[in-house]
């Protein structure tokens, strides 16, 4: 591939990464199975823009997250190849990007659906923009700012096709308890970072810490296990409302209740970051498969399982155009004695040898230096805590390229 074509491609793929299209999907079915809550059953073309105008609500949000987070993720070894931690993406660039999609998106659902429907998805809009900026530093907003951003775009998605109907509110709820949960888990798995930067999450608060882990009888994890008895509650509700088939309380009791169980049982212990992320990969599916089966009730089992097929296979697509997507399935170890023979290396960073770092440009004021990385190294011999109780794990070094 010429030079041109490759600087091209990387630059697609770093838009990619801000954007974390990998989650598109989810956004996109949340809309549509608000659709089919609806009066009226969305149309072709009503599903067509419902996608597309998810993707760049998407797109947009996950950019203003990623830019507002950038000097906290440039502290995790982890996150430093995101692209504007390492430098592929300016500050510009990431700003303009935010600016069109957001604009695309709600000019599509304006032209397309009307005010309504416009008027959910603008407020589903400036809730999550306001906790990725100021919200995210807010008690409790950081917590269920998604849960009212999401509902709204699931509103968004009712009012795009017909009018709610009394399977909206319920499916808006239950997608309130995913994202409380959802929050649940990354205010977990970042609980360590989050404590340094001062955001006051509920993990936080409750003096969660993966150098402890996490115990059955810790309030944060009293917390999640009710966020779940709530997602399950929620999922029944829909038998007191209509007849509903034997197979969909099945589905939600049989499959919803043991999977939700197993979830929790995931969390408890002493964790490594790279854990955590692996149960949430495992959450994700397990809670779609038993919160998406209200579509069973309001437009039948083809379009449960369309729906899910459309969220993995939107996934797996979202995965590969990104390049450093965190959530990605992996192919499992090569078992015991076929393990292929590698050479060992004593360097723990590869790839694009660039990265962003800060320096002092002030009396309390940081800017941000772009930097060749020239070598990582075990730190000197240094007791397991410094002073200021953080640990160091490495030594980078590096050479300032501005």
């Amino acid at each position: 591939m010429p030079s041109g074509a490759k600087m091209a491609f990387g630059k697609f793929r770093a838009f990619m990464d801000v954007g974390r299209v990998q989650g598109v999907s989810t956004t996109a079915a949340i809309a549509l199975l608000g659709a089919f809550t609806s009066t009226r059953a969305p149309t072709l073309g009503a599903m067509f823009w419902l996608v597309v105008i998810a993707a760049f609500a998407h797109a947009g949000g996950a950019a203003i997250n990623e830019l507002w987070d950038r000097k906290l993720d440039a502290s995790l070894e982890e996150l430093a190849r995101k692209p504007m931690v390492c430098g592929i993406l300016s500050v510009a660039e990431a700003k303009a990007f935010i600016f069109a999609c957001i604009a695309v998106a709600l000019s599509l659902a304006f032209i397309m659906f009307g005010f309504a429907a416009f008027l959910a998805i603008l407020i589903s809009c400036i809730w999550l923009v306001w906790y990725c900026t100021s919200g995210k530093r807010t008690f409790l907003a950081n917590d269920f700012a998604f849960s009212v951003g999401y509902p709204a775009f699931a509103l968004f998605g009712a009012l795009a096709a017909g009018l709610p109907t009394s399977l909206t509110p319920v499916f808006m709820g239950i997608v309130a308890a995913v994202s409380a949960f959802s929050q649940w888990e990354n205010g977990l798995k970042d609980a360590d970072n989050d404590r340094k930067f001062g955001i006051p999450s509920l993990a936080v608060r409750s003096g969660v810490s993966s150098e402890k882990g996490l115990r059955a009888g810790h309030p944060f994890f009293i917390y999640g296990v009710g966020i779940k008895l709530v997602f399950v509650a929620l999922c029944i509700v829909p038998v007191l409302l209509r007849p509903v088939p034997a197979l969909y309380l099945g589905l939600v009791l049989i499959m919803g209740v043991p999977d939700q169980l197993l979830t929790m049982r995931m969390f408890l212990g002493k964790k490594a970051r790279a854990d955590y992320v692996k149960a949430i990969l495992a959450d994700v599916p397990l809670s779609w498969l038993v919160g998406s089966a209200i579509a069973v009730l309001c437009a039948g089992w083809q379009v449960y399982i369309g729906l899910t097929v459309f969220l993995v296979a939107g996934y797996l697509v979202g995965s590969a155009l990104q390049s450093g997507a965190e959530f990605r399935f992996r192919l499992p170890a090569w078992p015991a004695g076929r393990r292929p023979r590698v050479q060992k290396r004593r360097a723990r960073f590869s790839g694009t040898p660039f990265m962003m770092t800060w320096a002092p440009g002030g009396d309390k004021e940081f800017v941000a230096v772009r930097c060749r990385l020239r070598a990582v190294r075990p730190p000197d011999p240094l007791p397991a805590r410094k002073p200021d109780g953080t640990r160091c794990d490495g030594v980078y070094i590096v050479e300032p390229l501005n």
